[in-house]
């Protein structure tokens, strides 16, 4: 597919550190702005919270659900929902902003950010060469060359690129050749992107996987200076002579002064970290790894990637394994502490080298915790992905915590929510959250507000314009809030296969979340953010056992009728009476 021109609507970052923890913690609060060449700007306080999408929608919400949602700016697309089609969507919309448009999203509201592949998928795939890249929809696999990831960057104009990564989707650990082959084409292809989206703010993902030298020496390549051949790549019409002095091949390169008329034309690129605007943390992959080693150390060798393969799928249904291929129904991972340890440790490995005055993402946090969370924090990554509330909401979970917590506690870790499938909340009519109140219960409660749509239902005080004689209607009205939805009336959704429960609960949990980032920006301000998080993880269980509970009453409901019903029951009777 031939590259298309790059549009003139290209926007620009910028970022500013606003204060650092005083103790031994990494964690930073900031301020993220995206200015549009229309003069418009979009800005995020950080710590701050993403979104993740498929097929242009965050799951479970509409657009004008969506709205409703505070302080949720950035939206991510992984383009492989696109790849279907032999012409992607996004490429025919005819708009300066295409995945605005076609996501009906606005640009003075939200920033779209677009990587090739989902960053929660942790799906089994073939393996990627140094031509094509190998990507997943709903119609199978598909080869993708980096020069086609240019082109449709160029045809959908996302405010951010993220840079493609050969991360290994096949089951791990990993030979030390096939991380080297990992390093030397995502660096290769970063490069291409470099050479062919420039100036547009590119984002690279952090390589080495669970292996911290590896996570080095990707790190350590991105501030050395440029072989000669790349050197002239990124820097077009120019002579190889007029490379600063000491910038020899392999050599640390220190931030360049240029000229201001060498600056005016184009400013010589010295090392590839130059073309970044930032870098990404792929959790979802580092967390595999780490799986498949902490479990070969204890003996138990963990349970397959997910995938879709129709012949897998088939097997999983007929043998009713628990660990079907549905990324929903993939296993959470065990052995949460020593993962929790080794991630920081992987974190600070890549962030050591490199520029502290960049912003840094996490994506594919589907298989996280708050835990897991809080620690990114800790370790100074600036944004983080919600794809952890959304699953919990597609499991019928409402999360129920606060950062940083309140009270006193002795006794048992409490769950970070409910699993409402669970028959003990078939009576409970009361509020999703013991932390939080609904708006219409201000004046009786000294509790922080959720202004959820499962907590705080509004009450429209006028009707929706439909003709002339609805413009009579009273102005000036504020919105009045409903009494809340209760834990009996979600469980009684999501026993009835109601899609508005996983409406409601995704809303309610993006509020909690959102609130606990508030959390973390104000105790980076105060300088204790350390001892909270400590606080918290002694309050709350990270093992996330409440996720996995409702996943399986989920797929419990989902099965309950349909082909082999008979089969399922009559096997689940026999268990129960081995269990007895």
């Amino acid at each position: 597919m031939a590259a298309r021109p790059n549009r003139s609507s290209l926007s620009t970052v910028s970022f500013r550190v606003n204060s650092k923890s005083l103790s031994t913690s990494y964690s930073r609060t900031g301020t993220f702005t995206l200015h549009r060449d229309d003069g418009g700007s979009v800005t995020i306080n950080t710590p701050g919270l993403m979104a993740p999408s498929s097929r242009g929608v965050v799951p479970h919400l509409s657009q004008d659900q969506l709205a409703r949602v505070p302080n949720l700016a950035w939206i991510h697309t992984p383009f492989e929902n696109y790849l279907q089609d032999k012409t992607p969507l996004p490429i025919l919309c005819p708009d300066a902003h295409p995945l605005h448009k076609l996501t009906s999203l606005k640009t003075e509201k939200h920033i779209v950010s677009m990587s090739l592949r989902d960053p929660s998928s942790v799906n089994e795939m073939p393996a990627n060469t140094a031509e094509f890249i190998q990507t997943q929809c709903i119609r199978g696999c598909r080869k993708v060359r980096p020069s086609d990831y240019v082109s449709y960057v160029s045809g959908a104009n996302p405010d951010i690129v993220i840079a493609p990564g050969d991360t290994p989707f096949t089951p791990p650990p990993y030979s030390q050749k096939r991380i080297e082959k990992s390093i030397t084409r995502s660096l290769n292809w970063l490069t291409h992107l470099a050479t062919g989206l420039a100036p547009r703010p590119i984002f690279a993902p952090l390589m080495g996987g669970s292996n911290a030298n590896a996570r080095a020496a990707f790190a350590h390549s991105l501030v050395e200076s440029l072989d000669q051949s790349d050197w002239q790549k990124l820097n077009p019409g120019r002579n190889i002579n007029e490379r600063e002095r000491g910038n020899d091949e392999g050599s640390i390169v220190a931030p360049t002064t240029v000229s201001e008329i060498t600056a005016t034309i184009h400013p010589i690129i010295e090392r590839l970290d130059e073309t970044l605007t930032g870098y990404v943390l792929e959790i979802a992959p580092i967390q595999s790894e780490l799986r498949a080693q902490l479990g070969k150390q204890n003996g138990v060798v963990p349970p397959p990637l997910p995938t879709t393969a129709p012949s897998a799928r088939a097997h999983a249904f007929a043998t009713n394994v628990l660990a079907a291929p549905d990324p929903l129904e993939s296993d959470i991972l065990n052995y949460t502490e020593d993962i929790d340890a080794r991630l920081s440790e992987l974190v600070r490995s890549s962030l050591d080298h490199l520029s502290s005055h960049k912003p840094r993402l996490a994506l594919g946090l589907a298989l996280a915790s708050p835990h897991i969370m809080l620690g990114l924090i800790e370790q100074g990554v600036d944004l983080i992905d919600s794809a952890l509330a959304i699953r919990c909401a597609s499991a019928g979970v409402a999360l129920d915590f606060v950062f940083p917590v309140v009270g006193e506690h002795s006794g048992e870790k409490l769950d970070v929510g409910h699993n409402l499938y669970d028959t003990r909340y078939e009576q409970q009519f009361v509020e999703l959250s013991s932390e939080f109140t609904g708006a219409s219960n201000l004046s009786s409660s000294d509790k922080p507000t959720c202004y959820c749509s499962a907590c705080s239902p509004v009450w429209d005080t006028q009707p929706v314009e439909h003709s002339k004689i609805d413009e009579l209607a009273l102005e000036g009205e504020g919105p009045h809030f409903a009494p809340s939805y209760t834990r009996a009336y979600i469980h009684h959704l999501l026993h009835t296969h109601e899609m508005s429960a996983h409406t409601l609960l995704t809303s309610h949990n993006l509020a909690v979340v959102e609130a606990m980032m508030a959390g973390a920006r104000s105790t980076i301000e105060n300088g204790n953010f350390e001892k909270e998080l400590r606080l918290f993880e002694t309050r709350y269980d990270g093992s996330m056992q409440v996720l996995r509970d409702a996943e399986k009453a989920w797929r419990g409901v989902d099965r309950a009728r349909g082909k082999g019903r008979i089969a399922r029951e009559k096997a689940e009777k026999a268990q129960y009476a081995l269990e007895e």
